[in-house]
């Protein structure tokens, strides 16, 4: 067990020694690497040269054999040749100049050849490297052979042997080290020395061990501080800086145990001052290796041993120390109980002299002003210190000491523009500075949203000692923008000034609902004022801030109210907004908007004008009593108004008022039309007022197309709400439908005869809705008969049939007179089609069997009628529409048949007539060669095939299915793999011949 126990105390050595020889073995290999990589890069290369040569050969076979054709041959090989190029210069010898290739070399790497570079010399074995590699090993086996040793034989020797065992192996791997460094190797000696400095502190744990002092710190910080001694020894014989870091981390550790040894002494009854003492002399004993660095920067002897790892030591030190220091202080301002006495004041005050004196004596020996931070960081560690042991507890009272400090230091700032001497303390004060007012300003809004959270309530928060603190955080950064000429310090500033504005008023008794148009009218006062101070030299760079912060300002109100009113809009709760605060409010926010606009100038703050216009206009009216109802009455006024803005706009080119004022029209539409959805007369109201206005401005040739549209949509919902509203009956639904459209078509018609080409356009556009809302009332009609799910004067079961064969047949004279009048051949086809519909129609509420009959005239009048119009009017390619229509009246008609009707022998009758006509187009498509009538026969006639064998198809056992379409896929692939050239070249003809010769 002793020996087990032995074994697990050596083991972290044993790891850390393997772990280094490692290191250095890895280390030299990684050498040796970067002298053979370029070898390694040369036979990468070379191997890709041979596999592009290997397909290029390839790519000849198969252009060769026909298996490729010429365009992605030749994109194919142009890439890889121009890769082989590249990796053909990569391995040519350096010592060949580059030369332009010539058109012999060009042709030759058409066919390019592997080059194979020389082998690249290996690293000869030196002598060197075999005592290099013998020194590894034999520390690696001395090392294993100490161990092994301990481990069995350890028992059997008295403590005293024990430890001289451990000495003298100790010694002998600092001798052994010594002489490798001296003799041999630097990196081998270095191996020996940390063996033996890993030793150093197992000797020290040993001997603890020995002694029953293991749980002692004391004893420990002892054999820390004796290793830490021994490491500057060896490191003044061997010159190992590594040895000079060792023994500056066995120093802090040493202190650092000794805190502990303290702290369990006194029995954590002083736990914060022995912290601190600890910090303290983790400071002294960073500030002692920067003098001994500094002693040392003469070139001397032992410069390079000691005094890059003294000050890197102490740069890591001092700064750790702080970081563990801090902490303690944030506690002085979040735990009221956190109370300190003479020394702990005294230890801190010790503790951040020595910080001040610690980094004042870097700056003065590197010059570099980022040191100086750190001694202002302090002077706020001596005032947390001085505020904890005065019982200081009132966090506005700590802010307002902080924010003092952060005053101080921008004050020191301002009277130190003579003193050249200083300069190098200007911008780390002024960057202390900002940096202190921002973490109080931090802090202070952590603790007044904490309180705010808990009490429910600003009011108790808001003394004037927090008052003070905002104001003089404000002061701090507006001196500074001023004094650095910084505007964006400004900001911060101008926010604290707010706060202490707001606190203010609720101190004195304002009422928090008054809040809101208070900040809205400190906000038109930064608005106004930016104005003059624009004008002033010395006080123009505050404008810009001024200007900005006004609109962010308002803005934080403004988005906020804006969500209320549409909260109370949607949910109807409009008890809180009628208030006369959120009146005043919104009257407020409109007129900071229109000052706003009226002194600069700018379009985007009419929008928000008239938003809030909108509101309190809605505001007005519920408080007026106005029922719910009627809400969106005031709105659509508004948008009269807001037309009317833009109609004098345009006139007098008021440009700031036209963009804004024609969004407000759309916009209040819209918003009126969501308030009018409870009323379907207001609806209605608001649909044709609306209607009204964009026609106007579409009168007005202002966006014109769109706003027809959108004028004439408006028009048709109010139609659709206004029949919904009177419950009509399913016939004169569609009298409706019908006079609507054909008004609007006769409206086009009216204006295309003024003979003015942009009314006239505005004639097409009523003329292209009224085709549109014709399509969709048919569609809308016929989706109602299917589903059922429209109001009952869409569709009654009881005579719609007899009322939507009318109404497609009127569809149908309609588009046929419109195709006439506007010369749109398209109309005409479908004006057929109509007719068409509307006579299925019929035959259907006939229960008509066969409508073949009926269908296949009807599509072979399409059909010729296609081809005498293309025979009259050759610049028309009408016949392609006309085909097409025709095949599927044709062939569609028995295909519906047969797939909707249950009975056998009527499905069978219908497939047998489907199939011959499906023949027939395919016949009529190969003589005339057709392609609509060649491809529709196709698709007819394999969608019957595959409908009418579905059911036996699928009633088959499955694996047979799977298995002969298994094997009808294996044989189609291996005929067409046998036949693969011979079924390219014909599909290449088919495809050359059907693009040329087939219409």
């Amino acid at each position: 067990m002793a020996s087990l126990s032995m074994l697990n105390a050596c083991l972290p050595a044993i790891i850390a020694i393997v772990a280094l020889i490692i290191a250095i073995i890895w280390s030299n290999q990684e050498k040796r690497k970067r002298h053979s990589g370029s070898a390694s890069s040369l036979e990468s290369n070379t191997t890709e040269i041979s596999h592009i040569q290997y397909l290029l050969d390839a790519l000849d076979q198969a252009k060769a054999a026909g298996e490729i054709d010429n365009e992605p041959y030749e994109n194919i090989k142009k890439k890889y040749i121009a890769r082989w190029q590249e990796l053909y210069q990569a391995v040519q010898p350096l010592e060949e100049p580059a030369q332009e290739p010539s058109e012999e070399h060009m042709d030759k790497l058409v066919t390019p050849q592997p080059v194979r570079p020389a082998p690249t010399p290996r690293e000869p074995l030196t002598l060197a490297r075999i005592t290099r590699w013998l020194l590894y090993l034999g520390v690696f086996l001395l090392f294993i052979a100490t161990v092994i040793f301990a481990v069995y034989k350890w028992e059997s020797f008295p403590e005293v042997v024990k430890f001289m065992i451990l000495v003298v192996i100790t010694l002998s791997f600092y001798a052994g080290g010594w002489y490798v460094a001296d003799r041999i190797s630097r990196k081998g000696g270095l191996a020996f020395v940390i063996v033996g400095a890993i030793m150093t502190v197992f000797d020290g744990y040993i001997y603890l061990s020995a002694k029953d002092l293991l749980n002692s710190e004391i004893s420990w910080a002892a054999a820390l501080g004796i290793c830490g001694v021994a490491y500057i020894l060896i490191a003044i014989a061997t010159r190992y800086k590594t040895l000079t870091y060792l023994s500056c981390a066995s120093q802090a550790a040493a202190i650092y145990l000794v805190g502990l040894h303290f702290e369990t002494v006194f029995n954590h009854k002083y736990e914060t001052q022995v912290f601190t003492a600890t910090l303290a002399g983790a400071v002294l004993l960073a500030l002692a290796w920067l003098f001994i660095s500094l002693a040392l920067k003469r070139k001397t002897e032992l410069s390079d041993t000691f005094k890059r790892p003294l000050i890197s030591s102490s740069d890591l030190l001092a700064p750790l120390a702080m970081i563990y220091f801090t902490p303690l202080v944030i506690s002085y301002f979040i735990r009221d109980q956190q109370i300190i006495g003479v020394s702990g004041l005294l230890l801190s005050v010790c503790f951040s002299t020595l910080i001040i004196i610690y980094y004042t004596v870097l700056y003065r020996a590197k010059r570099q002003p980022g040191y100086i931070y750190p001694v202002f960081v302090a002077q706020v560690f001596i005032v947390a210190s001085l505020l904890a042991y005065m019982k200081i507890t009132r966090y506005d009272q700590i802010f307002l000491a902080l924010g003092s400090l952060a005053l101080v230091w921008t004050a020191t700032v301002g009277s130190m523009r003579k003193w050249k001497e200083t300069e190098f303390l200007k911008e780390p004060l002024i960057y202390s500075a900002i940096g202190l007012a921002g973490l109080v300003s931090a802090f202070l809004a952590v603790y007044v949203a904490a309180f705010s959270i808990d009490s429910g309530s600003l009011r108790p928060v808001a003394t004037f000692s927090l008052v003070a603190v905002l104001f003089v955080l404000a002061v701090v950064y507006v001196a500074i923008a001023f004094m650095e000429q910084t505007s964006f310090v400004f900001y911060p500033g101008l926010v604290l000034v707010t706060g202490s504005l707001a606190y203010f008023l609720i101190r004195v008794g304002v009422d928090n609902d008054y809040l809101p148009l208070a900040v809205v009218l400190l906000s038109l006062v930064f608005l106004v004022c930016a104005g003059p101070v624009a004008g002033i030299e010395r006080f123009k760079l505050a404008a810009t801030p001024l200007r900005i912060y006004s609109y962010i300002l308002s803005s934080v109100i403004a988005v906020p109210f804006a969500f209320v009113a549409l909260n109370a809009t949607l949910g109807g709760d409009w008890v809180y907004v009628m208030r006369n605060s959120t009146i005043l409010a919104y009257v407020s926010l409109v007129a900071f908007y229109l000052t706003a606009l009226f002194l600069r100038r700018r379009d985007l703050l009419l929008y928000p004008a008239i938003l809030f216009t909108t509101y309190l206009i809605q505001i007005l009216a519920h408080k007026a009593g106005i029922g719910e109802d009627l809400a969106a009455l005031p709105v659509i006024l508004l948008a009269a108004i807001s037309l009317t803005g833009f109609l004098m706009g345009r006139i007098f080119d008021v440009k700031e008022v036209k963009r804004p004022a024609l969004a407000g029209v759309y916009g209040l539409s819209a918003y009126a039309f969501i308030l009018s959805a409870p009323s379907q007369p207001v609806q209605m109201t608001v649909l044709l007022l609306s209607a009204a206005y964009f026609l106007v401005l579409a009168f007005m040739l202002v966006g014109p197309s769109v706003n027809v549209w959108l004028g004439l949509s408006a028009a048709a919902l109010a139609v659709f709400i206004g029949l919904d509203y009177e419950g009509i009956t399913h016939l004169l639904a569609n009298v409706s439908f019908i006079a609507f459209y054909m008004a609007i078509f006769s409206i086009s018609l009216a204006l295309k005869q003024t003979g003015l080409t942009k009314i006239q356009s505005i004639g097409r556009q009523f003329f292209s809705f009224s085709v549109l809302y014709c399509l969709i009332v048919l569609a809308l009609q016929a989706f109602a008969a299917t589903a059922g799910v429209f109001p009952f004067w869409m569709y009654a079961p009881a005579n719609g049939a007899n009322v939507m064969m009318v109404a497609f047949a009127v569809g149908g004279f309609f588009y046929i007179t419109a195709a006439y009048i506007y010369e749109k051949e398209t109309l005409l086809y479908a004006g057929f089609l109509f007719f068409l519909i509307a006579y299925l129609i019929k035959l259907s509420d006939l229960e008509v069997a066969f409508i073949e009959w009926y269908s296949v005239p009807i599509g072979a009048y399409l059909i010729t009628m296609g081809y005498m119009f293309k025979a009259k009017h050759q610049e028309y390619e009408v016949t392609s529409l006309s085909n097409t229509l025709g095949s599927l009246i044709i062939l569609g008609a028995p295909t519906l048949a047969y797939m909707t009707i249950v009975k056998a022998p009527d499905v069978q009758i219908h497939a047998l007539i489907a199939a011959v006509f499906a023949v027939i187009a395919l016949a009529a498509g190969l003589m005339a060669r057709n392609k609509v009538f060649f491809f529709s026969g196709i698709l007819f006639l394999a969608w019957n095939a595959v409908y009418q064998s579905w059911e036996y198809v699928y009633a088959l056992p499955k694996w047979i299915t799977i298995g002969l379409l298994g094997l009808i896929l294996i044989t189609s692939g291996i005929y067409l793999e046998r036949r693969r050239e011979q079924f390219t070249q014909m599909l290449r003809d088919i495809k050359d011949r059907m693009i040329s010769e087939w219409s």
